[in-house]
């Protein structure tokens, strides 16, 4: 019988798998490292405070702003439309049969919410912090209106002013109360 040669052989002379030792040893490096990276991403997280950037506050006022022009994209009649109100009749959206109304209040106090009103409903504040709000119209000779333009500011610096514009696709008229 013919013998195996040892690197052949199926028997080594070192051990398989880690000691318990260097288990404990590599899980203590590896909690140290994520310790040391989780630190890092606080102290990151707590140098940038999204809110109060610059940015942010006008991408927000943008949003805002652009979220009651959409409102109000559809407009059948506006009965009223001044520096501090707007109260215009939309469509029927609740299947009722009825148009609604969608009424949007600025009081003019700095740092007073402009309030969202559907029919009877109470106000809900919709932009907090207002600074500034104000509405103008472009009107056909007709005394219909076909576009609206809205500045909007929230908060006190200049840097959270944003304006925009919206086409009225169905020609609303002014009508009074």
């Amino acid at each position: 019988m013919q013998s195996v040669p040892k690197e052949f052989s199926a028997r080594r002379d070192w051990p398989t798998g880690f000691t318990l030792l260097e288990l404990i040893v590599s899980m203590l490096a590896s909690t140290a490292l994520v310790a040391g990276l989780s630190s890092t991403l606080f102290v990151a997280t707590q140098i940038v405070d999204p809110p109060k950037s610059p940015n942010a506050a006008t991408a927000n006022a943008f949003m805002d702003l652009e979220r009651i022009l959409q409102d109000l994209r559809y407009a059948i009649r506006v009965h009223e439309l001044s520096s501090h109100r707007l109260d215009v009749e939309v469509p029927d959206r609740d299947g009722d049969g009825s148009t609604e109304r969608v009424r949007l209040v600025w009081s003019g106090g700095s740092g007073d919410p402009v309030t969202w009103e559907w029919n009877d409903e109470p106000a809900i504040p919709i932009v907090q912090d207002v600074h500034n709000w104000g509405v103008t119209r472009r009107m056909l000779e007709t005394g219909e209106i076909v576009l609206l333009e809205m500045d909007l500011q929230v908060g006190s610096a200049s840097y959270g002013r944003v304006q925009s514009q919206i086409d009225l696709p169905n020609r609303p008229e002014m009508v009074a109360n």
